[in-house]
């Protein structure tokens, strides 16, 4: 599961890379948010029918991964927003 959440962010870098949209930006936000939420619920009442468990060497460390690029991600799109805003004051 983490390979696959780690081959669609790292898609997902190379089109924000490319292109600096600002769907690109909130997308990448959700997804990242998305995929570590759906750790936290696997590991408690399920998620399709998996559950995991926190207690693996690598959980918590996935955990930080995905809610800090999803923070960054978050930030630069409200960069992005605010960017001609701020050019119109000055």
């Amino acid at each position: 599961m983490e390979y696959l959440a780690l081959s669609r962010l790292t898609v997902l870098a190379a089109a924000l890379a490319a292109f600096r949209r600002l769907v690109l930006l909130a997308a990448g936000a959700v997804l990242a948010a998305a995929t570590a939420a759906g750790l936290l619920l696997s590991a408690g009442p399920g998620l399709f029918g998996y559950t995991e468990s926190l207690a693996v060497p690598y959980a918590g460390t996935s955990l930080a991964v995905e809610f800090t690029s999803a923070a960054v991600l978050a930030a630069a799109a409200a960069i992005v927003l605010a960017a001609p805003l701020l050019r119109r004051r000055s």
